[in-house]
């Protein structure tokens, strides 16, 4: 705790110092070619709940910055930093995050806590504590990066969630490429490795490991006009789940590639991903076509998530007509599994969804949401119990009018509906009778806003019906809100309340109500002043009654 306020100290000074530096001028009376842009923000968080388990981790605090240094509009410095704590117990989690990317021309260079993006299937905007550098003079595309990916940790708790420990994790990653960004071609490689070493021997158990990862890829995008582009990607990993297991001879071909990076062991598996598309048309009618192929026990250490096991064929049409005043766009999408036909069942799935959009005029439009998931389970090489089979469909559409009326610039009048239906069709005769769902919601919601006075009033209206089986729950109720700010703008106050009534079956089940307040103040100029307070509370016959309250409490002041 004393090394965090130390560093929340340190970054304080450097927010104090470096304004005043920018801003100071010489004795000429010229403007000094500093300039110093950015925010910092703290806040606070106290939750308190009572009748069900917290759901919240209190008291709760951060602080949070971000800056850009900028001379002579030749060197820039982006800054940032997050700082903060959740709980007044060790136990939960502690954070503390700095980095800064300056970048001068063509370069940019970062050190500290970054994220930086070579391709999907390589390093992916996973967050790394260490230096890397991106240089883009012309068309060459160069960029490296070295780091660690994740700390060691032990076994441990955290907001009631179980996570078991971890080693210490490094990553170093190379990119070289030629071209601009709607044409390109860009190498990757990257290494990753756990450090086996990084936790004592007492806090290793039976099931944990040290891995290791190189990736090989090329990345690439050719346009050959603005009406027809091509990309790809294709990525080869060899990841070794146990360092210490036995070695193996290198052989030949891939083997023999990465045996010179990543000691081929028992655990090693070499496997490969590739994502291939078309994008033709112009601004009125465009289509996009992809193939995605994702290898099982794919892996990278550069992603935070990754699903593998994975064929995917989809179609992404885009059309307007009307001077744009006609929208329609959608995706039909055919997923599969078991791409080596070595698991108990094959999973398909068909994807499809559509949205249309039309703006009859400045009074009136309305939308037309459609979404289909169709998911079917077929036998493999191993024959299991149709009473586990998973085939279902699931589908939604909304239907939303929508209405405004202006009268000058002194009062907007907007009134928004909606419909939306939800319906989960199970087709396995053994499940159905316990999983079939059907879901009605509709909306209507009015505001009656006046620039002018920079007020607006609203209310609306809603009903919810969930089917199940045995069981039907319908919710009703209504909502009120109030926004207003003065005239500078330096006060502004929003506040809303619902109440809502639960019936389950024919009878009436409870009570909802929620209830919000917000109030921004400036104080002074570039300074900000937030607060906010939540209730809300919930009765029912049936289930646990609570009630929910959280504060918030947040500052932030703004450089030039």
């Amino acid at each position: 705790m004393k090394s965090l306020s130390r560093v929340g100290l340190l970054c304080l000074c450097l927010w104090v110092t470096f304004p005043v530096l920018a801003q100071t001028e010489n004795t000429t009376s010229r403007p000094s070619p500093w300039k110093f842009s950015g925010g910092l923000q703290l806040g606070t968080q106290f939750y308190r709940v009572y009748g069900i388990t917290p759901r919240v981790v209190s008291p709760a605090w951060n602080i949070y910055g971000n800056a850009a240094i900028n001379f002579k509009n030749v060197i820039s410095v982006p800054f940032s930093f997050t700082l903060g704590q959740q709980g007044n117990s060790a136990t939960y989690p502690s954070f503390r995050q700095m980095g800064v990317s300056p970048k001068m021309g063509a370069l940019t260079l970062h050190a500290g806590w970054r994220r930086m993006r070579f391709s999907d299937y390589t390093l992916s905007d996973h967050t790394f504590a260490g230096a890397g550098f991106e240089f883009n003079p012309g068309k060459l595309r160069l960029a490296a990066m070295t780091g660690r990916l994740r700390k060691a940790a032990t076994a441990r708790t955290l907001a009631g969630e179980n996570y078991g420990a971890q080693f210490k994790r490094t990553a170093t990653a190379f990119k070289l490429g030629y071209g601009t960004e709607n044409s390109y071609l860009d190498l990757i490689f990257m290494k990753a490795k756990d450090d086996a070493g990084s936790l004592p021997q007492s806090k290793i158990d039976s099931t944990l490991t040290a891995a290791e990862n190189a990736l090989a890829g090329i990345n690439m995008r050719m346009a050959a006009s603005s009406n027809f582009s091509w990309y790809g990607e294709f990525v080869v990993s060899a990841f070794t789940r146990n360092v210490e297991s036995s070695i193996i001879d290198q052989g030949s071909g891939l083997s023999s590639f990465f045996g010179k990076v990543l000691q081929p062991r028992l655990s090693t598996k070499t496997n490969y991903a590739l994502k291939t598309g078309v994008d033709i048309g112009s601004q009125a009618l465009r289509c996009k076509l992809q193939y995605e192929r994702i290898m099982p026990e794919f892996e990278t250490m550069g992603a935070f998530f990754f699903m593998n096991d994975m064929e995917n064929i989809s179609i992404l049409p885009n059309l307007s007509l009307f001077d744009y005043k006609l929208r329609i766009n959608g995706q039909l999408g055919i997923q599969r599994n078991n791409l080596l036909n070595t698991r108990s069942e094959t999973t398909k799935r068909l994807l499809g969804n559509g949205n249309i959009s039309f703006q009859a005029n400045e009074k009136f439009g309305i939308d037309f949401t459609f979404n289909s998931i169709n998911i079917n389970q077929e036998q493999a090489r191993i024959r299991f119990a149709d009473s586990i089979r998973i085939a279902m469909v699931t589908r939604s559409y909304m239907l939303g009018p929508r209405w405004m009326w202006l009268k000058d610039s002194t009062l907007i009048q907007t009134l928004t509906t909606s419909v939306n239906y939800q319906e989960l069709n199970d087709r396995n005769p053994y499940t159905r009778l316990y999983t079939n769902m059907k879901t009605w919601f509709a909306l209507a919601q009015y505001s009656y806003s006046m620039p002018l006075r920079k007020t607006t009033l609203s209310a609306g209206i809603n009903y919810n019906i969930i089917d199940l089986p045995e069981l039907r729950t319908t919710r009703m109720g209504v909502s009120i809100g109030y926004d207003k700010s003065n005239k500078a703008n330096s006060l502004t106050v929003s506040s809303s309340l619902s109440y809502n009534l639960s019936f389950l079956e024919s009878g009436l089940d409870g009570s909802l109500v929620s209830g919000n307040l917000t109030a921004s103040i400036v104080p002074l100029k570039r300074h900000t002043l937030q607060a906010g307070f939540n209730m809300l509370i919930n009765h029912s016959s049936q289930y646990d009654s609570y009630t929910e309250i959280i504060a918030q409490l947040t500052y932030g002041y703004q450089f030039q």
